[in-house]
């Protein structure tokens, strides 16, 4: 059975653009899952994250009654904890804003670089999967060519002032935050070695 098959109990498209999405069940990581969710919640927030933790329960337990799998709560990691640091500092942050933040983690950019991306820019770009996922999760306007925008008087702008956001509302620099996050994700997921 694959995590996908668990769609016909509930709705479960959150996450679809997960790398585990056609795994089966019994090849399922936890730390997938975890990484995931505090994908959904620094893009989607809090309130997103905790559909998506119900969703788990329901399709977990239906599973189980209907003898799918074994134990329902394998699809629950046992650490779920609450919001990281990092979505807390973030979640000050409109939705756009947020995914224009972790997009920047994520390519190792400023912030700049990132709100003055256009879609077409894409093509001649090779994205991180997690890059990929929040790009592909962007509304595209059709008056705007921009990746990351919002609306100002119904029309739709660049999220120019988002660097000057950032500088208001945050205790630390983009630049020290950036160089933080890689630190401390490369000590908590190091990189695997590439051999010759």
């Amino acid at each position: 059975m694959r995590f996908s098959d668990l769609n016909c109990f509930v709705d479960l498209r959150c996450f679809k653009q997960s790398s585990f999405y056609d795994v089966p069940v019994k090849a399922l990581r936890h730390e997938d899952l975890l990484d995931f969710l505090m994908r959904i919640e620094m893009v989607d927030g809090k309130a997103a994250r905790a559909d998506a933790i119900h969703r788990l329960k329901v399709a977990g337990r239906q599973a189980q009654q209907n003898g799918w799998i074994d134990d329902g709560a394998r699809l629950m990691p046992s650490d779920l904890g609450s919001m990281s640091d990092v979505s807390i500092l973030i979640s000050r942050f409109d939705r756009g804003e947020r995914a224009a933040i972790m997009f920047a983690l994520s390519e190792g950019t400023s912030l700049i670089e990132t709100i003055t991306l256009k879609r077409t820019d894409l093509r001649k770009r090779s994205l991180s999967p997690a890059s990929r996922q929040i790009a592909e999760r962007m509304p595209a306007h059709i008056h705007c060519e921009w990746l990351f925008w919002r609306e100002c008087g119904g029309i739709a702008v660049p999220l120019s002032n988002l660097p000057g956001r950032w500088a208001q509302k945050m205790p630390i620099s983009w630049e020290i935050f950036s160089k933080t996050f890689h630190q401390r994700w490369d000590s908590h997921y190091p990189p695997v070695s590439k051999q010759a």
